[in-house]
């Protein structure tokens, strides 16, 4: 196995810690993308968004995200977006980040949500997601160093919705 792969793993596998709770209390997943920027200004807007986690004190990890979203023309998209995974933010902070950086939804996991993992879309909790699945794609995943995971949703149909704060989460 080589070092990247190495890595690769010790980084999933963390990752699955944070996500169940074992090496921290709390977690988020948000991005800073907004399409209607354009790319320069895109960047900037990250910039200041991890700027302001390390006011914080707030570490992340970078992922990526992958889903579709409807274009203004009604057209469906493919979309691939920068995302922060932050352990150890709380859900009061994760709403004031979302609200900064004009984002639709964020996810999190904390005891405010009992430890679920919950989809929070346009300041309501929209969705409980019941596991995390590394190696597996969906209508929406995220990528950790190029290793795609999603979570499962809780509902009727049992499906993999995958983890999107990006996507027509409506």
């Amino acid at each position: 196995m080589s070092l990247n792969k190495l890595v690769t793993e010790s980084s999933l596998s963390r990752l699955h810690g944070h996500i169940n709770h074992k090496s921290c209390k709390s977690w988020a997943i948000i991005t800073s993308y907004r399409d209607e920027l354009g790319e320069a200004n895109i960047k900037v807007f990250r910039e200041q968004f991890v700027k302001d986690l390390r006011a914080e004190n707030l570490g992340f990890v970078l992922l990526s995200g992958h889903g579709q979203e409807k274009s203004k023309d009604g057209r469906i998209e493919s979309k691939n977006e920068l995302a922060l995974f932050i352990p150890n933010i709380s859900l009061k902070q994760s709403e004031e980040l979302v609200d900064r950086y004009k984002q639709d939804g964020f996810i999190y996991s904390g005891s405010e949500v009992d430890n679920k993992i919950v989809l929070f879309f346009d300041g309501k909790r929209v969705k409980d997601f019941i596991g995390w699945h590394p190696n597996k794609i969906g209508e929406f995943y995220s990528t950790l160093r190029g290793r795609p995971f999603v979570f499962e949703r809780v509902g009727l149909q049992n499906w993999i919705a995958g983890l999107s704060v990006f996507g027509n989460s409506k």
